[in-house]
């Protein structure tokens, strides 16, 4: 039977009922934040963490060393300024959601929400991250391979500064793949539980093998600042997808 995500602390989920979103926000933001605030998203406790917490919780998924001041000077900023309540729906959303349903939109979050805006997806993902892991315990994710998939979130942001200069990411739908157990961490590879497409299932057809579009997959990832493209080391991570596929049979799928 399928299920939503955990709650770390146990308690059941209540409804909460939203605020409007705030009328001086442009529509790239208000919009996207009215959808979430129609969904009647179960209650999460949310609370910017202290700056050591949020420290602590950074070094856990490798965020780089440069990138930690302007990331507590954000989340400074947000424990008093309305940003805050849409931190708090974008973890709500993604600590919510079931591994495959489909994610809602998010805005592209500007100055005006945090600035700079690049850290705003990182606090999103940090604050996340607890549920996530906790999806990870409940369905027998062993913890390295929990911790190497949240390792993800400071791979991400050392791609993000080295193509352009500034703090954060700007790819939270990637990551939420992490976020709600659909990605993990084997190894030299990355996988994720996802469904063929049409041109993949072509592809398939036209070299013998039996493929329905729409068909449960894994895709395959090929992580940055991970080694050489070692064949043994891929073996290896292919043969723990065999066991994800185990593993995932249990999951909210």
């Amino acid at each position: 039977m399928s299920q939503g995500r955990p709650n770390p602390s146990g308690r059941r989920s209540a409804r909460l009922r939203g605020c409007p979103p705030s009328p001086t926000w442009s529509a790239t933001i208000a919009d996207p934040l009215a959808d979430l605030v129609g969904r009647a998203l179960p209650e999460v406790a949310v609370e910017v963490p202290s700056s050591e917490e949020l420290v602590t919780r950074a070094l856990e998924t490798a965020v780089p060393f440069e990138d930690l001041n302007p990331l507590l000077a954000a989340a400074d900023r947000l424990r008093t300024e309305p940003g805050a309540e849409l931190l708090r729906l974008e973890v709500s959303a993604l600590a919510a959601m079931r591994s495959t349903d489909p994610l809602p939109t998010l805005p592209a979050v500007t100055r005006e929400v945090v600035d700079p805006p690049g850290c705003f997806g990182v606090l999103v993902a940090l604050l996340t991250a607890p549920f996530a892991r906790a999806y990870h315990r409940e369905h027998g994710i062993d913890r390295v391979t929990s911790w190497r998939t949240f390792v993800d979130i400071g791979r991400n942001i050392a791609v993000y500064r080295n193509r352009h200069g500034r703090p954060g990411f700007d790819d939270l739908e990637w990551l939420a793949l992490h976020l709600t157990g659909q990605l993990y961490d084997l190894g030299r590879l990355q996988v994720n539980r996802a469904q063929l497409g049409r041109t993949f299932t072509r592809l398939m057809q036209q070299h013998g093998f039996a493929a329905d579009q729409g068909e449960p997959c894994l895709a395959v990832h090929i992580p940055r600042y991970s080694g050489p493209m070692d064949i043994d080391a891929c073996d290896r991570s292919l043969a723990r997808a065999a066991e994800l596929v185990r593993l995932s049979e249990g999951m909210s799928c």
